[in-house]
């Protein structure tokens, strides 16, 4: 597995743990004190099978780039000149796997804060290989890297992965520890994922093989949005099962249009 953007490990060492035994999570994490801090909450956590690159992904093997902005919302820019002072080394992800000999990637995960076109880019050896072999692709999409007003399916990213045969989801979630106990995992087809509201993100999913949807895990629903949110319209905004049975904990918010 890789991951792209891997902050301090809040995601990747749960990931990791859950691939025991016998995978490897490899992550990359340019910024040093992240990079530092992930690899201390892995050592704290007993997780071995994280590998901290402390590196960016890119769409060319040897590239330059620098951070622009501050902290996880810092964006990957290329660095000019390229060994200009707080400029970092990336790579693509299929030069990085040939280096290290992985003929096998099952999962890629990026949040690079408008860098994921590019990290695509740099993985399209493994996204064209067999329905079978091909990693499943999990990714943020946010309107302030990227222009989706003709529509999802007209994004660089998201063309990428049709191009090699991917059918592409948006995923329904939270972005804070929401309580979700009995809620299917709800997926939005490209044509009918209600984008309205300011400048805002979301993840996708991206899946070679529609087979891997176990139907007991997920729903498909249409037009309704991908971000979740307690304070909105219930029909827009809340998980499908609470529309007819609310959470005892969410005491009978109904939420606002």
């Amino acid at each position: 597995m890789v991951i792209g953007g891997g902050y301090i490990g809040d995601h990747a060492i749960l990931v990791a743990r859950a691939m025991r035994p016998g995978g490897v999570c490899h992550v990359f994490e340019p910024n040093a004190e992240s990079a530092g801090l992930m690899s201390a909450n892995a050592a704290n956590n007993g997780v071995t099978n994280l590998e901290v690159n402390q590196i960016g992904l890119w769409n060319e093997p040897d590239a330059r780039l620098r951070l622009e902005g501050n902290d996880s919302h810092a964006r990957p820019v290329p660095a000019d000149p390229a060994g200009a002072p707080g400029s970092f080394r990336a790579t693509t992800v299929d030069a990085y796997a040939k280096a290290r000999g992985i003929d096998r990637l099952d999962l890629l995960m990026l949040d690079i804060e408008g860098g994921e076109e590019a990290a695509l880019q740099g993985t399209i050896g493994f996204l064209r290989r067999s329905k079978e072999d091909a990693p499943v692709v999990v990714f943020e999409i946010h309107r302030s890297y990227v222009d989706w007003s003709h529509g999802l399916a007209a994004t660089a990213p998201i063309a990428i992965l049709r191009d090699a045969g991917y059918a592409v989801f948006a995923v329904r979630d939270f972005q804070s520890n929401i309580p979700m106990r009995g809620c299917r995992i709800e997926l939005l087809p490209l044509d009918a994922v209600y984008l309205e509201g300011p400048p805002h993100g979301f993840n996708m999913l991206a899946v070679r093989d529609e087979a891997l949807l176990d139907e007991a895990v997920f729903r498909l629903c249409r037009d309704k949005s991908p971000k979740l949110l307690l304070h909105k319209s219930p029909v827009l905004h809340h998980p499908t099962e609470w529309l007819a049975h609310l959470p005892p904990w969410l005491d009978g918010e109904k939420g606002s249009p």
